[in-house]
C-alpha cells in the first residue's frame, strides 16, 4: 500500500513512519523538505493546495491525515486555516479516487458533557481547535455518504509521549523526575484520559488495514489518571522518592476527559497495550538511554 501521510513531520508523523516504514510505502508530506524523516520514505513538499496536492497524492492508496495548525484560541481566522486544510485534502482525495482515509479529530469535540462519551452524543466543542475538528468531521461524513469514501474520523484521548512541547506540565514532570528535583502540584481536579503513542500508532495501522470501513470512531486507553497519579507514576517510572511537593493552597480546575471506545476496538480487532504507569515506565526507559530528556 502506497501511503500518504501529513503532517509527516510532527510528533505522530514521525513516530508511525519509523514505526511502520517497512510494511507501507510512505509519502511523506511536509510543508519543507526535511533530512530528519527516514530515508525510506517518499519526502514531497507541498502547500496543501488543490494543485500541490493532486501532484504528491496522485499515486496513493491511502492517506493518514495528521497535519492541523495548532490554533490560538482567540482568533476565529485560525479555525479557517485548518477547516480549508482538511476539506481540500478530502476533495483532492475524491478527485484521484483515493476512498481509503484516517482522519485525526479530538475528544476536545465533546467538552464539558458528562463522561464516559460515546459516538452518538451531540458535539459541543468549547475551543477553536475543537470547533475547526467538528465541522472537519462534518466534511467527512459528506464525503462518505455522498461521494462512496471510506473516512474513518478518530477521535483520539491525549497522546502521551516522550515528546511533550516545552512547558507542558508533562514534560516538565519528566524533566524533573529526570534530573532529580521536586515535582511541584500545584494543580488538583483534571481527571484526564490519555494514550500511549505506541498505541495510537497501532490504531491507525488496524484503521487503514480495514479499507472500506468508515465512520467515527473514539480512540482512548479507558483509564482515568489525576494529576497527582500522573506524578506518582513518573516519579516511580524513574526511580525516584520524594520528589513530589504538594502546594498548600492547589488550584482547583474541574474537568473529566473520558471515552467509551469499545466501537473502535470491536471494529478494528484493537486494545490499548499500555496504561499510564507502563507507559511512563517506557518513557523513561528512552531518556536514560538517550540521557537526555529531548
Amino acid at each position: 500500500m502506497r501511503l500518504a501521510v501529513t503532517g509527516a513531520t510532527g510528533l505522530l508523523g514521525k513516530y508511525f513512519i519509523e514505526k511502520y516504514s517497512k510494511k507501507y510505502e510512505i509519502v511523506a508530506l511536509s510543508r519543507s523538505k526535511n533530512s530528519q524523516l527516514p530515508l525510506s520514505c517518499d519526502v514531497k513538499v507541498t502547500d496543501y493546495s488543490v494543485n500541490s496536492l493532486k501532484e504528491v497524492l496522485k499515486d496513493c492508496d491511502a492517506i493518514l491525515h495528521l497535519s492541523a495548525g495548532r490554533l490560538n484560541n482567540t482568533k476565529i481566522e485560525n479555525l479557517v486555516d485548518n477547516v480549508r486544510l482538511d476539506s481540500t485534502l478530502f476533495l483532492v482525495a475524491k478527485l484521484l479516487g483515493i476512498k481509503n482515509i484516517v482522519f485525526c479529530s479530538s475528544r476536545g469535540v465533546y467538552g464539558k458533557q458528562q463522561i464516559p462519551w460515546t459516538e452518538e452524543m451531540s458535539a459541543e466543542p468549547e475551543s477553536i481547535y475543537a470547533l475547526a475538528k467538528v465541522q472537519s468531521e462534518v466534511s467527512a461524513n459528506y464525503y462518505n455518504l455522498y461521494h462512496d469514501m471510506s473516512i474513518k474520523v478518530l477521535r483520539m484521548a491525549q497522546v502521551y509521549s516522550i515528546g511533550e512541547y516545552e512547558g507542558s506540565m508533562i514534560r516538565t514532570f519528566l524533566e524533573n523526575a529526570f534530573n532529580n528535583k521536586k515535582i511541584n502540584i500545584m494543580v488538583t481536579g483534571i481527571e484526564r484520559e490519555y494514550i500511549y503513542i505506541d498505541d495510537i500508532a497501532e490504531a491507525f495501522n488496524r484503521a487503514l488495514e480495514k479499507k472500506s470501513t468508515k465512520g467515527i470512531f473514539n480512540v482512548g486507553s479507558g483509564e482515568l489518571v489525576t494529576i497527582e497519579n500522573i506524578a506518582e507514576d513518573i516519579q516511580k517510572a524513574f526511580n525516584k522518592k520524594n520528589l513530589l511537593e504538594y502546594s498548600e493552597n492547589p488550584k482547583l480546575i474541574i474537568e473529566k476527559s473520558l471515552m467509551n471506545s469499545s466501537r473502535f476496538k470491536e471494529e478494528f480487532n484493537w486494545n490499548p497495550k499500555y496504561n499510564f504507569r507502563d507507559a511512563s515506565i517506557e518513557i523513561a526507559k528512552q531518556i536514560r538511554v538517550e540521557e537526555i530528556i529531548y
